[in-house]
């Protein structure tokens, strides 16, 4: 959200978000992610059960936000990417 912030206040500047403060933003989200990896490790494989292991929500969810950290922080790069998308 402070990110959600900084881009709304920089939009009406007609300004950018300078690189070291991106950088903070993405050491910030990448520290989040930790936190939640740790608080939901990988399933421990069985012995004797076949197939993959199926993880929990929050953990397939953790694996999505990392895998796709460009796309989920898009609309910090260019201001033209909408934070959300408006239904109404």
């Amino acid at each position: 959200m402070d990110i959600k912030a900084t881009v709304d206040e920089r939009k009406t500047k007609s300004s950018k978000i300078e690189p070291e403060e991106i950088a903070g933003f993405e050491s910030r989200y990448d520290s989040i992610l930790e936190k939640g990896f740790l608080e939901n490790p990988p399933p421990i494989k069985v012995k004797g059960k076949r197939g993959r292991i199926k993880q929990n929500k929050a953990r397939n969810m953790l694996d999505r936000l990392k895998e796709h950290r460009q796309e989920t922080l898009a609309f910090m790069y260019d201001f033209q990417v909408p934070f959300d998308i408006d239904n109404s």
